[in-house]
């Protein structure tokens, strides 16, 4: 005689099912905890997180972040994460309800969504292998646990179609206890995991504090500043002298002298309004001192809203046309507004003689804007490793020879910079 398929969750099987969607919520949560720090303390999040760290971690394991903020990090406008979260969640509950009820229905939709999802993390996979070029390692490990509960269901469904014998399910408060134990053990693993995480004290050299200039946004360029006294008036920032890694922002495009032993970096976000003071400075002190120095600018996103800028002026860079991109967005920047919409960019990009469709079409390109990113993001660290405070980073910062200016209105004015030139190139003051 045949024996009835059972319909109830008995056995160690269904638990295991529960627990490893759980687990998946503790996946998901971590990638979130550590993308919104910034993964400073790595993919995993349990690297140290000094910036010399820091550097080495972006440039050996960029994926997490890489492929956490790329344009496929969104379905339907809604981060993976959350769906993420969703996912686990909802079989967990089909998972929980069959335990209470032993509906079989419960059990076929959550094999359903496991298998549903499997086939969405296989184009997450494919999209990381083969389209960005990055590989997540917690992103990754979500794929394992999609992999793993798809396997565990397909072994339980072979199981019950068999008619494997299995003990009778007890009532319904003694069937979800063994699942209550294992979700308390998620409960305390979740809540250990936010903890750890909000409580992470970031060192004084830590690259995820990125902040903004403590200085108030100006409705106009501020007025020349006359300097008496350069000699005791203009200064340096003496916690940053011979910036090791100065040599990493000098291998651009330049205004000036190919000859001139002076070189100036400017370091600026295109939508920071004193960025485009200083930028404005310095335009009058490359008129009169061109001969002396070359004179490079270095984007540094401040925030996320200027990846776009920022990578268009790469782009225009790769044109010959890095300044001309410059110039149009900053003559474009709105001191309200952080940031620009994608037909902003082209129209600035157009001003600047580029060819406005080229430039959409780069830009609207995830495939093939994804060195462009690289690039924007390994120029950040090394930004952020050589100019972080234990306030974070601000920007503009301006380096003469390798020595930060102080961030002052008066150091930062023509009559400074030209005396700090002048000196550098050994020529004494002009009078």
């Amino acid at each position: 005689m045949a024996r009835t398929a059972p319909r109830h969750p008995a056995g160690i099987l269904p638990r295991v099912i529960f627990g490893v969607a759980l687990f998946g919520i503790l996946v998901v949560t971590h990638l979130w905890l550590q993308k919104s720090d910034g993964f400073a303390a790595g993919c995993s999040g349990f690297a140290d997180v000094s910036v010399t760290s820091l550097a080495e971690t972006m440039a050996t394991e960029p994926g997490c972040e890489t492929v956490t903020n790329s344009v496929y990090a969104t379905f339907l406008g809604v981060s993976n994460i959350v769906w993420g979260l969703l996912f686990y969640g909802l079989v967990a509950l089909l998972r929980l309800g069959y335990a209470a009820t032993g509906n079989d229905r419960l059990r076929l939709a959550s094999f359903g969504a496991v298998g549903v999802g499997f086939l969405y993390t296989l184009y997450l996979v494919y999209l990381q292998s083969a389209v960005i070029g990055a590989f997540c390692v917690l992103c990754m490990t979500s794929a394992a646990t999609v992999t793993a509960l798809l396997i565990l269901h397909a072994m339980e469904h072979a199981r019950l179609r068999r008619g494997a014998p299995v003990p009778a399910r007890p009532p319904a408060p003694f069937a979800i206890k063994p699942y209550a134990l294992v979700a308390v053990v998620f409960a305390v693993l979740l809540v250990a995991d936010v903890v750890v995480a909000q409580q992470r004290e970031a060192p004084e050299d830590t690259a995820a504090a990125v902040e903004e200039p403590a200085t108030p946004d100006r409705a106009e360029a501020p007025p020349a500043i006359e300097v008496a006294d350069p000699a005791t008036q203009c200064t340096y920032d003496t916690e940053f002298q011979d910036v090791a890694a100065f040599s990493e922002f000098t291998d651009g495009p330049y205004l000036g002298s190919a000859d001139a032993t002076v070189e100036v970096v400017e370091i600026f976000d295109p939508n920071c309004p004193h960025c485009k003071d200083l930028g404005e400075v310095l335009h009058g002190v490359i008129e009169e001192q061109g001969d002396n120095a070359r004179f490079y600018f270095q984007p540094f996103p401040l925030r996320e809203n200027s990846f776009g800028q920022v990578a268009a002026l790469y782009i225009a860079e790769e044109q010959g046309r890095f300044f001309e991109m410059m110039d149009a967005l900053f003559e474009r920047q709105n001191p309200a507004v952080w940031g620009m919409t994608l037909d902003q960019i082209v129209a600035a990009g157009e001003d600047a003689g580029l060819d406005g469709a080229s430039l959409r079409a780069r830009l609207e390109d995830e495939g093939g804007l994804q060195p462009v990113i690289a690039r924007i993001l390994a120029d950040r660290v090394a930004t952020v490793e050589a100019l972080s405070t234990e306030q974070g980073i601000s920007v503009p910062k301006l380096l003469i020879n390798g020595d930060l200016v102080a961030p002052t209105m008066t150091s930062y004015s023509a009559d400074c910079l030209t005396y700090f030139i002048e000196e550098a190139a050994g020529g004494g003051v002009s009078e």
